[in-house]
């Protein structure tokens, strides 16, 4: 199962907001911009994946199957 960008960017927010982050703090801590965290978050970025392994820290989730999910969709 794939997941889409728009799908992606929705379980980044749910996990930024949980752990009370905000997109800066989070953005901070995976070595990127603000406004990159935003576009992943609305869907209109797909992560590297070294940003992927970094956000998987900061928010706690599950880098491979995250990972093959966004391949999935990148190669749609």
């Amino acid at each position: 199962m794939s997941m889409s960008r728009a799908k992606f960017g929705q379980m980044i927010r749910a996990r930024r907001r949980q752990s009370n982050l905000t997109q800066e703090q989070v953005a901070q801590q995976v070595g990127a911009s603000t406004p990159y965290v935003g576009h992943l978050e609305s869907g209109k970025r797909h992560p590297s994946d070294q940003i992927l392994s970094r956000l998987a820290d900061a928010l706690g989730f599950d880098v491979p199957s995250a990972m093959r999910r966004i391949h999935a969709a990148k190669a749609k």
